[in-house]
């Protein structure tokens, strides 16, 4: 991770306030200083403490989309609310967060412009990488890496699906 030292979080600051794109935030980039600072559209990824941490939900400035990660993972902007219930105890270790915010960061460098989506999408696609993980190796010995070989197939059979509002237009 970042780290919390005073150097790391002056610099994360200062990014969040000049980014020309979007940013996903996630872990130690979760401070309530960052994403107090934050000028762009962007997606936070945190887990229950994190969230805690920045102040709850009503601190997530209006142009974040927030993915509140547990047991059901809560994907939240403009008041909207989506819920994903895939991934499972697969996506209950160290690592799984980390996965996400690449695939998230990976999707809104594609399209900075829709930030629910990247964030809907990722969500969705690691969901169903862990559900197919846990069909082939079970739920409980398995490392957060082995998602890998089963993302293909979530990624081929959604790729380009618009996810959100813009899906029903």
């Amino acid at each position: 991770g970042l780290g919390r030292e005073a150097e790391t979080a002056t610099l994360a600051r200062s990014i969040a306030v000049s980014s020309p794109v979007p940013l996903v935030l996630d872990a130690d980039a979760l401070t309530p200083e960052v994403v107090k600072a934050v000028r762009q559209p962007c997606v936070l990824t945190p887990h229950a403490g994190e969230l805690a941490r920045i102040g709850g939900s009503d601190a997530v400035p209006a142009q974040a989309v927030l993915v509140a990660k547990g047991p059901a993972t809560r994907i939240v902007h403009g008041g909207i609310a989506y819920e994903s219930f895939s991934g499972g105890p697969v996506l209950a270790r160290g690592g799984s967060g980390d996965l996400l915010a690449g695939l998230i960061g990976g999707l809104l460098a594609q399209t900075p412009s829709d930030p629910l989506s990247a964030a809907c999408r990722g969500v969705l696609w690691q969901g169903l990488a862990a559900d197919r993980l846990a069909r082939a190796r079970g739920q409980t010995a398995v490392r957060i890496s082995e998602l890998l070989d089963h993302l293909s197939a979530p990624v081929a059979a959604l790729g380009e699906t618009t996810v959100g509002p813009s899906a029903s237009s």
